[in-house]
Protein backbone atom coordinates (compact mmCIF):
# COMPACT_ATOMS: atom_id res chain seq x y z
CA UNK A 1 0.00 0.00 0.00
CA UNK A 2 2.23 2.71 -1.32
CA UNK A 3 0.79 6.02 -1.59
CA UNK A 4 2.34 8.80 -3.85
CA UNK A 5 3.46 12.03 -2.62
CA UNK A 6 2.87 14.74 -5.07
CA UNK A 7 5.37 17.42 -4.69
CA UNK A 8 5.01 21.16 -5.18
CA UNK A 9 5.83 22.22 -8.89
CA UNK A 10 7.19 25.25 -7.64
CA UNK A 11 9.50 22.85 -5.20
CA UNK A 12 9.99 20.69 -8.52
CA UNK A 13 11.27 24.06 -9.67
CA UNK A 14 13.99 24.87 -7.63
CA UNK A 15 15.16 21.28 -7.36
CA UNK A 16 15.85 21.70 -10.90
CA UNK A 17 17.26 24.81 -10.85
CA UNK A 18 19.53 23.50 -7.76
CA UNK A 19 20.62 20.74 -10.08
CA UNK A 20 21.42 22.79 -13.20
CA UNK A 21 23.27 25.07 -10.36
CA UNK A 22 25.36 22.63 -8.97
CA UNK A 23 26.68 20.73 -12.01
CA UNK A 24 27.57 24.39 -13.23
CA UNK A 25 29.55 25.15 -10.11
CA UNK A 26 31.43 21.74 -11.21
CA UNK A 27 32.02 22.71 -14.67
CA UNK A 28 33.59 25.88 -13.05
CA UNK A 29 35.23 24.82 -10.66
CA UNK A 30 37.25 22.73 -13.35
CA UNK A 31 37.98 25.08 -15.79
CA UNK A 32 39.06 27.88 -12.80
CA UNK A 33 41.56 24.99 -12.30
CA UNK A 34 42.50 24.55 -15.45
CA UNK A 35 43.17 28.36 -15.84
CA UNK A 36 45.11 28.26 -12.57
CA UNK A 37 47.07 25.46 -13.26
CA UNK A 38 47.89 27.19 -16.80
CA UNK A 39 48.84 30.65 -14.70
CA UNK A 40 51.57 28.24 -12.52
CA UNK A 41 52.69 26.54 -15.46
CA UNK A 42 53.60 29.99 -17.08
CA UNK A 43 55.33 31.16 -14.17
CA UNK A 44 53.06 34.14 -13.34
CA UNK A 45 51.39 32.28 -10.36
CA UNK A 46 52.68 30.42 -7.07
CA UNK A 47 50.74 28.05 -5.20
CA UNK A 48 53.15 29.06 -1.79
CA UNK A 49 53.65 33.06 -2.66
CA UNK A 50 49.53 33.30 -4.31
CA UNK A 51 47.38 31.20 -2.07
CA UNK A 52 45.08 34.11 -1.11
CA UNK A 53 44.76 35.01 -4.83
CA UNK A 54 43.65 31.90 -5.81
CA UNK A 55 41.53 30.91 -3.43
CA UNK A 56 39.67 34.77 -4.00
CA UNK A 57 39.26 33.26 -7.66
CA UNK A 58 37.69 29.66 -6.86
CA UNK A 59 35.49 32.02 -4.56
CA UNK A 60 34.59 34.28 -6.65
CA UNK A 61 33.76 31.71 -9.77
CA UNK A 62 32.84 28.56 -7.71
CA UNK A 63 31.40 29.92 -4.68
CA UNK A 64 28.67 31.88 -5.11
CA UNK A 65 27.16 29.13 -7.30
CA UNK A 66 26.51 26.90 -4.54
CA UNK A 67 25.56 29.76 -2.52
CA UNK A 68 22.87 29.80 -5.19
CA UNK A 69 22.31 26.47 -5.21
CA UNK A 70 21.66 25.99 -1.24
CA UNK A 71 18.90 28.81 -1.33
CA UNK A 72 17.56 26.84 -4.13
CA UNK A 73 17.24 24.28 -1.92
CA UNK A 74 16.38 25.49 1.11
CA UNK A 75 13.31 27.87 -1.37
CA UNK A 76 12.25 24.14 -2.73
CA UNK A 77 11.95 22.31 0.68
CA UNK A 78 10.17 25.81 2.62
CA UNK A 79 7.55 25.48 0.07
CA UNK A 80 7.10 21.91 0.35
CA UNK A 81 6.55 22.15 4.03
CA UNK A 82 4.38 25.24 3.71
CA UNK A 83 1.73 23.46 0.99
CA UNK A 84 0.86 19.40 2.98
CA UNK A 85 1.91 16.89 0.82
CA UNK A 86 -1.29 15.60 -1.19
CA UNK A 87 -1.32 12.10 -0.41
CA UNK A 88 -2.91 10.47 -3.51
CA UNK A 89 -4.06 6.71 -3.25
CA UNK A 90 -3.61 4.24 -6.03
CA UNK A 91 -6.58 2.87 -7.64
CA UNK A 92 -6.30 -0.15 -6.47
CA UNK A 93 -7.15 1.34 -3.30
CA UNK A 94 -9.91 3.66 -4.73
CA UNK A 95 -11.30 0.29 -6.50
CA UNK A 96 -11.44 -1.49 -3.04
CA UNK A 97 -13.25 1.24 -1.11
CA UNK A 98 -15.65 1.28 -4.01
CA UNK A 99 -16.73 -2.50 -3.96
Amino acid sequence: MKNKIKLPKLSIFFYVCALLLAIYSIFSFYKSFIYIQSLISYGSLSWSSDWTDIIQYFGVNVLEFLVYMVACIFFGYAIYLLKKPQVEPKQEEIDSIEM
